[in-house]
């Protein structure tokens, strides 16, 4: 191989647009089995899909590869996975070599998104955007919830004996262990005023992105609309 083409495989934004679609198809395998909905269904097959096929609906390439994914969820789902790490066998040469500008990209990303953060929830709630498929938190039953809620009761009162189940939120449960996931990259920091600071830990990101699934998703992380506009 020429030294040209060598260097320029070599590049970081060389696998910038198989970093996202790596990113897409996590989205799709991670979200495909808490789907439920028949529209929810439709609308992640058509992710996929414009991944794979890199076309738009209505186009015959776009319609064959649909045509593909449609029917068995479960062969969908493997061919989805198996597309998935054909992808990452592209970019694993240049993952490695490019690891440090990777890192140092999230870092200052995210160190952007803490500043003005005013407390450690307030800092977890401005990043929690780009973990989102990384941290993919199972379904909670009602009954799980409600023992989560009585055991927290318990907790927080010191009574021993809890005579009534409390009643719990299922959708707050997963949402409150989605957190505290997050929460385990957000280290707080006192400067010489005494005052509170908040960064990410590069130590624990650093173990993280050394899966390359996880730093193409935090890398090509974008927040969404609504957290841009209220920056």
């Amino acid at each position: 191989m020429p030294e040209e083409n060598q260097n320029q495989a070599l590049t970081l934004e060389s696998i910038v647009g198989e970093m996202k679609n790596i990113s897409g198809l996590s989205y799709v395998l991670n979200s495909y089995d808490l789907a439920k909905d028949p529209s929810e269904q439709a609308g992640l097959l058509d992710t996929a899909t414009r991944i794979l096929s890199n076309a738009q609906p209505g186009t015959p390439l776009y319609e064959q590869t649909l045509g593909q994914l449609e029917g068995d969820r479960g062969s969908a789902y493997l061919k989805l996975d198996t597309s998935r790490s054909a992808r990452l066998g592209i970019i694993e040469e240049t993952y490695k070599a490019n690891k440090d500008k990777i890192l140092e990209t999230i870092l200052d990303k995210f160190n952007k998104d803490l500043e003005g953060a005013k407390d450690k929830n307030d800092a977890v709630k401005k990043v929690s955007y780009a973990f989102q498929q990384l941290f993919v938190i199972p379904e909670i039953s009602q009954d799980e919830a409600n023992r989560y809620a009585t055991e927290s009761l318990r907790e927080r009162t010191k009574m021993p004996i809890m005579t009534r189940q409390v009643y719990g939120n299922p959708n707050e449960m997963r949402d409150l262990r989605y957190r505290m996931a997050v929460s385990e990259f957000v280290k707080e920091e006192k400067g010489k005023d005494e005052k509170l600071s908040y960064c990410v830990d590069k130590e624990k990101l650093a173990k993280l992105i050394e899966n390359p699934v996880a730093g193409s998703i935090l890398y090509t992380a974008e927040k969404p609309k609504e957290q841009r506009r209220a920056a």
